[in-house]
């Protein structure tokens, strides 16, 4: 490969990239993801990263490698194209590693989700005829950023689900607030007759309950 505004650090050895692998906590447990609801989504994702640890919560936020962040993050000079970044032993070692883990996060991932619950999801896991779905290459990232994604409160469908949850709050205290002045009138009413029966009882000419 041409050369480098920067020198390139070395090579991680296989051994250092495949201990990210014990960053998992084995005991721990988390519920199941119903991805049909996005407003669910984004605290299941923090609790999902508290399990597999840092190392691997960076991993999962952290975009998938390509040309153009790798020539950022090594300084690379802008003359050098793509094609050759991608022909670099160091970008491809990256790139596997890259792989590597994504498909480690899938097996974590996709047991703790409900994804046949949700036809797009469902869609998205199984690919089409012209295009590779999640399952097909084991793509725990993608299948993270797809979650992320949904569940981010930007998404139309979370503010949606959100505006529901806020009506049917406001009609709960609504109603609420009816039965408790219903509740009250009813005790004003019946207090005010046993005065009323009371007066009768003691006077000879007793007012008119009514």
């Amino acid at each position: 490969m041409a050369a480098a505004a920067g020198p390139f650090p070395p090579l991680r050895s296989l051994a250092q990239s495949t201990q990210h692998q014990r960053y998992f906590k084995p005991n721990a447990t988390i519920r199941q993801l119903d991805p049909t609801q996005p407003a669910l989504i984004r605290d299941w994702l923090v609790d999902f990263r508290a399990l597999v640890g840092p190392s691997y919560s960076t991993f999962l936020t952290t975009p998938r490698p390509s040309p153009s962040t790798f020539r950022t993050r090594y300084n690379i000079n802008p003359t050098i194209s793509d094609t050759a970044i991608q022909h670099d032993p160091l970008y491809r070692h990256e790139l596997q590693d890259f792989e590597s883990r994504s498909n480690e996060m899938f097996s974590k991932l996709v047991p703790n989700i409900a994804w046949t619950s949700d036809p797009q999801l469902k869609r998205q896991m199984h690919g089409t005829p012209t295009e590779h779905g999640f399952e097909a290459t084991h793509d725990g990232h993608g299948v993270y950023q797809w979650l992320a994604q949904r569940g981010a409160h930007s998404s139309e469908l979370v503010q949606a689900e959100l505006m529901y949850e806020r009506s049917q709050n406001r009609a709960q205290l609504a109603w609420t607030s009816f039965s408790t002045a219903l509740v009250t009138r009813r005790r004003d009413l019946l207090l005010s007759l046993q005065r009323c029966l009371h007066l009768r009882f003691r006077h000879r000419n007793p007012p008119t309950c009514s």
